[in-house]
Formats: C-alpha cells, sequence, structure tokens
C-alpha cells in the first residue's frame, strides 16, 4: 500500500524462492530455514499428490498479483519459456484486479484444491513457518556479507608481495 500510495512500482524476483518452490528443492546453500525447506517439500509433496507443479502454481500466484506488475524469471532453457508462456497465456482473457478473482479464473481445479491447502496459515505445511517467522532470510544481509568478502579478497590479491 506505501509503494501504491507513492507511485511506487515493485518488481517481483525469484518467484519460485530460489528453487524452494519446485519439485527439485533448493541449492544446498539456499540461505532459508531448515524449517521453511521442510515446508516446501510438503508443499511440493501436496501438489504432486494432485497433478500440480508447484513451480506452476507458483508462478500462477505471482502473475495474479496485480500490484506486481513485472516478474522477473531466470529461465535456463527454451523448454522453460514455452511453460512460462503457456501459463501467461492464461491471463489472456482475465479482466478481473483483485487477485482473488484473478485466480479464480486462472486456476485449474486440482490447481485451485493445492493452492487452497498450502495458503491455510493454520493448518497447511506453511503454518510452523508462518507463525515462527522462520519464512525469512535477509538477503541484504547477504548480499552485504558477499560484497565485504569480495572486497577483502580483492585487498589480499592487490596487496603488495612480500620481499
Amino acid at each position: 500500500d506505501y509503494c501504491r500510495h507513492h507511485n511506487i512500482q515493485l518488481l517481483a524476483a525469484a518467484p519460485l524462492s530460489m528453487g524452494l518452490l519446485t519439485n527439485q528443492g533448493p541449492p544446498e546453500w539456499h540461505p532459508a530455514s531448515s524449517g521453511l525447506k521442510e515446508a516446501c517439500r510438503k508443499a511440493a509433496a501436496i501438489c504432486r499428490e494432485r497433478s500440480v507443479d508447484i513451480a506452476t502454481l507458483a508462478l500462477v500466484v505471482a502473475f495474479a498479483t496485480p500490484r506486481i506488475p513485472c516478474t522477473i524469471l531466470g529461465l535456463k532453457d527454451v523448454q522453460q519459456v514455452r511453460t512460462v508462456q503457456t501459463i501467461a497465456q492464461r491471463f489472456r482473457n482475465v479482466s478481473a484486479t483483485d487477485p482473488n478473482e484473478i485466480l479464480n479464473a486462472v486456476l485449474e481445479n486440482n490447481e485451485r484444491e493445492a493452492w487452497m491447502i498450502l495458503k491455510d496459515v493454520d493448518r497447511g505445511p506453511f503454518a510452523d513457518v508462518w507463525k515462527s517467522g522462520a519464512f525469512r532470510w535477509d538477503g541484504v544481509q547477504e548480499a552485504r556479507s558477499f560484497w565485504r568478502e569480495l572486497g577483502q579478497a580483492v585487498d589480499e590479491w592487490q596487496a603488495p608481495l612480500p620481499e
């Protein structure tokens, strides 16, 4: 609401949460808590049981958020581009502006059922992480740490050699 009030537009980056919301799961170095990683594994299993791809569901939900007009994806091959194109085409004839109405228009039956389970903050797979706050990680702190370590490495590399 703050951004909308000040005419600031947001971009969604990493709608799959760096692999958390995929059937393959995140890379080993992912900064998420073990609780969040486990909740995402449970969410992926719930989706698989309903013949739903969790990554597709995550993208549909991201695309259905009108307050965020742009979603940035990292795609590694032509097949992934085609998959995202197919997902995006679901939105072609949707005129709704409310995120729930948009989702209702574009979610398929199995996806709708999976989404209802996943977003249940009391009993869904994310219930414990919602309550604990363990669903956040400090990307800014991670970035600062990266640049600090990189700066130290550059300083060491540029240091004069001992005689």
